[in-house]
């Protein structure tokens, strides 16, 4: 059910930033949680589940870097106050807690765009449960983001819907799908990366190589998440990683042993394309807990 809970809640890998970190975009005022989690065999744990499965494979395929930092652009369109209640409210905590214990610092960056004048009000109940540090990060804005996003970000990789020059739809970009396509062979069986495979086999073989960390299931951040309990640091977790809505209903999975300081690093492999691995960028933090965009918020209409 990989392709059922990205059509009823829309999110993206969209490309890397100038400074090269990639870019994840959610648009939570187009998702339909309750319909979503009354398909057959989806549950909340499986939505954490993916949850989980997407931040791993961007850490270990994608920027294997351990400092390697992610840039999230939500778009609140369409979000009701009805919206930040039951499943919903449940997920974003849930996914909260799966990003604070296992990458805290991987979030360089969060802007929640076209935000209604309420949703200061509403910012201000919510943002206890996010952790201090990650509160830094976050910018709120109403619909006047285009010239701070595009700042950011750079205008050729933000999409033409969020006032950027890149046409390229979220749903079409190349980091997504080379998702779907890896997803695509795990579900059938087959090794998606079958080069970067054997290398990792061949540099096993090699005494000076270090002890892969003991692998765990990813049922350990998903359940903390779920049952509001703290989790164990990333730095000592592998995660096993299960690809839900295999053809003939069984779940596979991979395996990736984590770095340290937070997200995952596959040992020894190189991931889809060498060129895929971003070049450093600036680790600045931008916005505050009272930070001029959330007072501009108050004088919206």
């Amino acid at each position: 059910f990989f392709r059922d809970i990205k059509s009823h809640y829309p999110h993206y890998l969209y490309g890397k930033t100038r400074g090269g970190s990639f870019v994840y975009v959610e648009r939570p005022g187009l998702a339909s949680i309750p319909a979503l989690l009354k398909k057959p065999g989806v549950s909340m744990e499986a939505v954490v589940r993916h949850y989980t499965f997407i931040s791993e494979y961007l850490w270990n395929w994608l920027d294997r870097r351990q400092d390697g930092k992610l840039v999230s652009v939500w778009d609140v369109t369409g979000v009701g106050m009805h919206d930040l209640v039951g499943d919903t409210l449940t997920l974003l905590r849930a996914t909260m807690k799966v990003m604070q214990n296992h990458y805290p610092e991987r979030t360089e960056k969060l802007f929640i765009i076209n935000a209604p004048s309420w949703f200061t009000a509403v910012w201000r109940i919510i943002s206890p449960m996010v952790d201090v540090n990650t509160r830094r990060k976050i910018t709120i804005l109403g619909s006047k983001y285009h010239q701070e996003l595009n700042g950011y970000i750079g205008p050729e990789n933000v999409p033409v819907i969020f006032g950027g020059s890149n046409p390229t739809p979220l749903e079409e970009s190349d980091v997504e799908k080379e998702l779907g396509r890896y997803v695509d062979c795990i579900n059938s069986g087959e090794d998606p990366y079958p080069e970067a495979t054997a290398a990792a086999a061949a540099a096993a073989k090699e005494p000076s190589m270090p002890t892969a960390a003991p692998e765990a299931s990813v049922s350990q951040p998903v359940d903390a998440a779920l049952s509001g309990q703290g989790a164990e640091d990333a730095s000592s977790l592998g995660l096993s990683v299960a690809v839900e809505g295999s053809s003939n209903g069984t779940a596979r999975s991979t395996s990736a042993p984590t770095g340290s300081a937070g997200g995952a690093v596959m040992a020894g492999r190189n991931g889809p394309d060498a060129s895929l691995a971003p070049t450093p960028g600036g680790e600045g933090v931008v916005g505050a807990d009272d930070s001029p965009e959330l007072e501009e918020l108050e004088e919206l209409d």
